[in-house]
């Protein structure tokens, strides 16, 4: 969406340290299926949280969908989702996450 000039803008500088993961597709490794979340993630429970192959690299990520779906050796693809919102401030973090194919 385009900047309107009357919406003041503020910039912040990221807590986190973010790492560059390989566009493509990858394989679930291992997996395992959270079903009482930790404080200020209960609404999200049940979920999957994999260990992903991306390229050369494995990394551990969120695999979104239905849970039926999520298995070892299943190929999933990147997506850009919402993680939560950051209280007062307004924020809104977003991360990647997986989804099976």
């Amino acid at each position: 969406m385009p900047h309107r000039s009357s919406v003041p803008l503020k910039w912040r500088q990221s807590r986190r340290n973010y790492q560059k993961i390989h566009a493509g597709t990858g394989t679930i490794l291992s997996f395992t299926i959270i079903r009482t979340a930790p404080a200020g993630f209960g609404s999200c429970a049940p979920y999957a949280v994999a260990v992903i192959a991306v390229g050369n690299e494995n990394v551990t990520a969120q695999v979104v969908g239905p849970l039926e779906k999520v298995r070892i050796g299943a190929e999933v693809m990147p997506v850009f989702r919402k993680m939560f919102e950051n209280g007062a401030s307004g924020v809104i973090e977003y991360a990647t996450k997986f989804e099976v194919l």
